[in-house]
């Protein structure tokens, strides 16, 4: 079954998102986890979880649609 773990952060890190939160732009980020080769050498797509991808794409899809309607001069 799918699992969604929501936190927050300061955005203060190595993560890309670090220069928008330290210009206080606000951030919302995807991730479907880690597993052993996650960034190594032996890191490949074939260990991708594409069903959980695809289950977070569509939470990706919803997000943005909900800001697209709560924020319209953004289109």
């Amino acid at each position: 079954p799918f699992e969604l773990d929501l936190w927050e952060t300061n955005g203060h890190s190595g993560s890309d998102y670090a220069s928008f939160t330290a210009k206080g732009i606000p951030i919302m980020t995807f991730f479907s986890g880690f597993h052993e080769d996650y960034h190594t050498p032996r890191d490949q797509a074939s260990k991708s979880d594409l069903e959980k991808e695809k289950d977070v794409l569509a939470i990706v899809n919803n997000c943005i649609l909900k800001f697209i309607e709560t924020y319209p001069s953004t289109k």
